[in-house]
């Protein structure tokens, strides 16, 4: 009977050695798989920095156009164009209208002659004058595209010069016929810097060394 109470010790003692390793496998085991995860957090943190304020100017295109100094030259340029292309059709129109009294005055063949002629010097007015047209409307183009770009590095100068982000033209109206820029208050106008800039002297002979308006049907 002792020796069968020792045995079943025995066996007791083996069996609770065993389950205390299989808790011990489990327990290692748990700490390991526990390692492997990721942590997962549900608090946001935000890194994103607040971006910067615009800064907003503006400047009167309208009135910068017409008081820089090279519109006023090139405006000359173009009229003396117009005064020539202007003494040239009238010359024309005064050698039709000759053409024409002489017409009244004839018959026959020499009529048909001379209908025949002023006709065609009829068509040679009416090209003419639709070519001039076309050449001065192309000078104009021509001449307002080199100042507004001018301009256009002038107001670039200054707005860096402010460290201005946006600038707005006052001038500008809308397809309806309204201001694009109905109120301001406190935005910083730039057009007197941009005149004072466009006069000067100095600066303005550097900027318009390679654009001339002697010539505006050539580029």
């Amino acid at each position: 009977m002792k020796k069968y109470n020792a045995t079943v010790a025995i066996i007791a003692l083996l069996l609770s050695t065993i389950n205390a390793q299989d808790d011990l496998g489990s327990v290692l085991k748990a700490a390991e798989s526990k390692k492997e995860m990721p942590t997962v957090t549900t608090s946001r943190v935000s890194v994103e920095s607040k971006p910067p304020a615009l800064k907003f100017g503006f400047v009167d295109m309208n009135r910068l156009f017409t008081g820089y100094p090279a519109t006023k030259r090139a405006e000359e340029t173009l009229n003396a164009e117009k005064a020539k292309a202007k003494s040239e059709l009238d010359q024309r129109n005064e050698k039709l209208r000759d053409m024409m009294i002489k017409l009244k005055n004839l018959s026959g063949s020499a009529r048909e002659n001379l209908l025949e002629q002023v006709r065609a010097f009829d068509k040679d007015v009416s090209e003419f004058r639709t070519n001039r047209e076309k050449i001065l409307q192309d000078s104009f183009t021509k001449m307002r595209k080199k100042i507004i770009d001018e301009l256009n590095i002038i107001i670039k100068e200054i707005s860096d010069a402010n460290e201005l982000n946006v600038v707005y033209d006052t001038s500008g109206m809308s397809m309806g016929q309204v201001p694009v820029t109905v109120y301001t208050n406190g935005v910083l106008d730039i057009t007197d810097a941009c005149l004072e800039m466009a006069k000067s002297p100095v600066k303005n002979q550097k900027r318009n060394q390679n654009m001339t308006y002697e010539n505006l049907d050539g580029e």
